[in-house]
């Protein structure tokens, strides 16, 4: 079982990283242009890369996981950011 504080922990560095260190341009544009899809998921992924240190206790480990991180977040971002836009002015 996952202890507690490692879940407030995981959703406190989420919510900083993929919502409080996002601006707004990134915000707004990143469905429709690469580069700040790009800015938003490195950000997001480096201040994974050093939370993930502390966890898993090696800074290789930690860019494992960063380099994964990046991956599935641009995925992600990518479709549901334009699925978004589509809703919104549907």
């Amino acid at each position: 079982m996952i202890p507690v504080t490692i879940i407030v922990y995981i959703l406190m560095i989420h919510f900083l990283a993929d919502f409080g260190l996002q601006t707004s341009d990134q915000a707004t544009l990143k469905s429709t242009n690469v580069k700040q899809l790009t800015m938003h998921v490195s950000v997001y992924s480096m201040v994974w890369f050093v939370s993930a240190y502390p966890m898993l206790g090696s800074w290789f480990a930690a860019l494992g996981f960063a380099v994964i991180t990046f991956i599935a977040h641009y995925m992600t971002d990518y479709v549901t950011s334009r699925i978004g836009k589509q809703t919104i002015l549907g």
